[in-house]
């Protein structure tokens, strides 16, 4: 029988190809969100478009918003700061992000955070005591 001559990797061997996994998943990480994913169009640091870790320290150091306004600066309206998320600046973004357009149908809004009850007000004493 074939599966009586398989053999089970050793701690080391395992040892030494986890990291080696790692590293290729998060190289591949990093191709996908400079390469392909969706936001690769819109101008940002080459650092912030593959990870999420130049924002992470501008934030734990509390430079975040004055980073931000120099990205801002240097890229323009619209700036890539992490592989998903974008940040705009422009005096129409509001509107062009959270507006109605005519033409398009309503946004669907999650009914877990908007039904309440199916138009009732909840009733806290029911929900704690029943």
């Amino acid at each position: 029988m074939q599966l009586a001559n398989i053999s089970i990797p050793s701690g080391a061997q395992v040892l030494i190809a986890l990291p080696i996994l790692l590293c290729v998943l998060q190289t591949y990480r990093y191709v996908y969100n400079l390469f392909f994913h969706p936001l690769r169009k819109y101008p940002g640091p080459v650092a912030c478009r593959a990870s999420t870790l130049p924002a992470i320290r501008q934030t734990v150091r509390g430079n975040y918003l004055y980073w931000l306004n120099d990205l801002h600066l240097k890229y323009g309206e619209v700036v890539r700061v992490t592989p998903n998320e974008l940040s705009f600046t422009g005096p129409n973004a509001y509107r062009d992000i959270y507006a109605h357009k005519q033409g398009h149908r309503l946004p669907i809004k999650d009914p877990k955070f908007y039904d309440f009850a199916n138009g009732e007000a909840p009733d806290v004493r029911k929900s704690h005591f029943s």
